[in-house]
């Protein structure tokens, strides 16, 4: 059977095939698999954004522990110094999808990051998968050196810097001139936190392949009025609805049956606009 790729990312994807740049995420593309344990990297923003969450790539498969770590200004100088660095957040047991070559579908760290970068300044990330003994990795490039633009668009920069060859938050040798692969969602606001959804703590999509109906799972701590949409990959509003999400674990269906066989963009933002969470899922 023809399978069809439906890949719902929560993420502000209006910009795609459009003229305007809109506040949503930045793609560093799939352009090699130089496999690491993690990075660090600098991210400058042209305009104040807040840092919502990190997709990464992964060649090698498997179940893995990350954290992810930020600073005020470059990670360049700090890469040992782990009192320099704030803890963003951690997750055990996450599983991202992998491919042995690119294009390598990224897939969301489920750690929110939530990080306000002020304009024209530069902070520091480092992503780092903790679990011993697995053979899982994040993917990057070395077609540039240190220092260089990566990717950017008209809101933030992304910097190429350094892989890290082992499990562990710093430890172990580091390789230069690597250009993390991934997506950055960010929204162009400058909160410490979120908004209505601050509660929210997670949220699932399934079946995996989608059909006709599309479920979500919410788990929340508070009341929280959400907005949902999707839009197909020329940027053209699909579906658009609200949900209202109750404080405990939550699920809804929305019908996706009239849509034709492609790739979508599906989003959950806040009553303000904000994008609190993205996944990814196929549909045959």
């Amino acid at each position: 059977m023809k399978k069809n790729y439906l890949s719902f990312l929560l993420v502000s994807l209006l910009g795609l095939g459009a003229s305007a740049q809109t506040c949503d995420s930045l793609l560093s593309s799939c352009i090699g698999t130089f496999s690491r344990k993690g990075y660090f990297f600098d991210i400058e923003a042209v305009n104040q954004v807040t840092i919502r969450h990190f997709h990464t790539m992964s060649q090698n498969c498997g179940t893995i522990d990350v954290s992810v770590y930020y600073r005020t200004g470059t990670y360049s100088g700090n890469e040992t110094n782990s009192s320099a660095w704030t803890l963003a957040g951690s997750i055990t047991g996450w599983t991202p999808a992998c491919a042995v070559s690119c294009p390598i579908p990224p897939t969301q760290v489920p750690v929110p990051i939530n990080v306000c970068i002020p304009q024209g300044q530069r902070y520091g990330f480092y992503v780092i998968i903790t679990t011993n003994s697995t053979t899982a990795t994040l993917e990057s490039h070395s077609n540039l050196p240190e220092g260089s633009i990566g990717a950017q668009d008209a809101n933030i920069i992304l910097y190429t810097g350094k892989g890290q060859a082992v499990t562990g938050a710093f430890a172990g040798n580091l390789t230069i001139d690597l250009t993390w692969q991934g997506i950055i969602d960010y929204d162009c606001t400058c909160l410490t936190g979120t908004d209505d959804l601050a509660a929210m703590l997670s949220a699932r999509l399934f079946p995996v392949p989608a059909t006709d109906k599309l479920n979500c799972e919410v788990s929340a701590t508070a009341d929280a009025d959400a907005g949902i949409e999707i839009v197909n990959s020329i940027g053209e509003l699909v579906y658009t609805g609200r949900q209202k999400i109750k404080a405990g674990d939550n699920s809804f269906t929305i019908d996706i049956h009239n849509l034709p066989a492609g790739i979508y963009y599906f989003r959950i933002l806040s009553g303000g606009g904000t994008v609190m969470y993205s996944s990814e899922l196929v549909k045959e």
